[in-house]
């Protein structure tokens, strides 16, 4: 395809939606004409979505692009997860994340909102890794005292995702546990190496999926099926209450003493309301 003018042999018999890489380094007129011509003459009803790093609001007025990839959600929910700061070694846009207490979690995500016209944020690619970071459940494991305390931090991770505006994106592999340095040791499974200035993520995020039924030798505990449980209900309480996906959201709760926050999302014509709620906290709260 021309990086000049859009073909009009787009493909779209065989895509339900696009995501352009780069998206930051083509022109805007680019994405101007090639919206027009597959929305307008191909067709293609899915999502547009580029790979933008930082704030993309000058791609989605409507005109260009419908959403991003949302690296800066990413960013915020494992600031959340993590208690002291981390960083990958890709850092496109930046990718340093600062433990973040409850309130400044909430104060981010805010941010992120006032950013974007509303179509756009509730169709943000939320996405918690991909082949240019390191894995969600390596970072956590890092950053936690052991693999039982990763995995609760990663089944959180999870439930904000199906919870909260946007669409919830999965990298491969992450629902079944890549990415701890317990399933075989650094640079295996999808956890990343020390190269002695740095954390390499990649080629190791891109491990192959365990599949269990396949020839060859799976480290113990891979694939987590318990992990993968947790994954497929949420996805399918999110299909099954339309307020988890198109519903507003309201913060209830940011508790920093308890580590606690908590957001509503609500429909007022359906009427519906969903609650959600999350501790950091080792305590029981009542």
């Amino acid at each position: 395809m021309s990086r000049q003018r859009p073909s009009s042999n787009t493909g779209t018999a065989w895509a339900d939606g696009w995501r352009f890489d780069v998206a930051d380094e083509i022109s805007h007129s680019f994405w101007t004409q090639f919206r027009a011509q597959v929305k307008n003459n191909d067709a293609l009803n899915g999502p547009l979505y580029s790979e933008v790093w930082y704030e993309a609001t000058p791609w989605l007025y409507g005109d260009q692009l419908d959403a991003t990839m949302n690296y800066r959600y990413r960013k915020a929910v494992l600031g959340f997860l993590i208690d002291a700061t981390w960083t990958d070694n890709d850092n496109n846009g930046d990718q340093t994340m600062h433990a973040l207490s409850a309130s400044e979690f909430d104060y981010v995500l805010g941010s992120i909102r006032e950013d974007y016209p509303a179509e756009a944020w509730y169709s943000m690619m939320n996405l918690m890794d991909s082949h240019d970071t390191n894995r969600a459940l390596f970072v956590l494991r890092e950053q936690s005292t052991d693999l039982p305390n990763a995995l609760a931090k990663m089944k959180m991770m999870a439930a904000l995702q199906f919870t909260y505006p946007g669409a919830p994106t999965i990298y491969f592999g992450d629902e079944v546990g890549l990415g701890a340095r317990d399933y075989g040791g650094y640079a295996a499974w999808g956890a990343g190496k020390w190269d002695g200035t740095a954390v390499q993520d990649d080629p190791y995020n891109r491990q192959s999926y365990p599949w269990p039924d396949q020839s060859g030798s799976l480290p113990a505990g891979l694939p987590n099926t318990d992990l993968q449980t947790t994954y497929r209900t949420l996805a399918l309480t999110r299909n099954n209450y339309d307020v988890l996906r198109t519903g507003d959201v309201t913060t209830l709760l940011t508790d920093d003493t308890n580590k606690i926050y908590a957001y509503a999302r609500t429909d007022a014509s359906a009427p519906a309301c969903a609650l959600a709620i999350f501790t950091r906290g080792t305590s029981t709260q009542m």
